[in-house]
């Protein structure tokens, strides 16, 4: 996971668009967002993620209600394949829509399973604050804070 100030250039936003310093992981918190390494199966930790910044908190998938114990029968989940191959002629007007910045009522925990893509979050200075993540970061976002998601550039099958 990498966390930088997003450049705001309005070029495709499957780009990177990052800035310089890589911020520590310490900038979530004040945002209110949790972030846990949480490895499926099939993902080695110390492979899974850059060492940049403060380290993770590890996470076994099999801990994971353990982890985030609000989970039950009662919580809504879905999971989502982002991909040409899933979703058809509806795919590039879908990521555009996961693009558009927006909010939720309720928390919002995203798991990434499998490729890698962006968060983008607005700080106390309506800035856009982009996290880079990938298979095994799982973000835990606070209601009300504005964000938007994107694939990256690897994300095109």
């Amino acid at each position: 996971m990498k966390i930088y100030y997003h450049d705001n250039e309005p070029s495709d936003p499957r780009l990177p668009h990052a800035t310089s310093p890589i911020l520590p992981t310490s900038i979530l918190a004040p945002l209110g967002i949790r972030y846990n390494f949480c490895p499926p199966n099939d993902v080695e930790e110390s492979s899974a993620h850059d060492d940049v910044g403060d380290p993770p908190s590890s996470v076994d998938a099999a801990d994971f209600s353990k982890e985030v114990p609000q989970l039950s029968t009662s919580y809504a989940s879905d999971t989502i394949t982002i991909s040409p191959a899933s979703m058809g002629d509806a795919y590039e007007a879908q990521i555009q829509k996961f693009y558009e910045e927006h909010m939720h009522d309720d928390e919002e925990i995203r798991w990434i399973l499998e490729g890698s893509g962006y968060f983008d979050v607005r700080d106390a200075d309506d800035r856009w604050v982009r996290v880079e993540v990938q298979k095994g970061d799982m973000l835990t976002l606070p209601a009300g804070i504005y964000h938007r998601f994107m694939i990256d550039e690897k994300n095109v099958r």
